[in-house]
């Protein structure tokens, strides 16, 4: 009984310890794209705002 309850803490441990940073990557992956697509467009409207400027 104890070497199934150790090996079912061992298995969630497992499965904690390969979708928590697997999670974090996502959540971490979508927050810098989301970041950076906002740098961009505001990029791209200063390009065309200064492309604007000097006709």
């Amino acid at each position: 009984m104890e070497l199934t309850i150790s090996f079912f803490i061992i298995l969630a441990a497992t499965f904690i310890g390969t979708a928590l940073p697997a999670l974090g990557l996502l959540i971490y992956c979508n927050h810098q794209r989301s970041k950076y697509s906002q740098d961009y467009l505001k990029r791209k409207g200063k390009l065309y705002s200064y492309e604007e400027s000097h006709e």
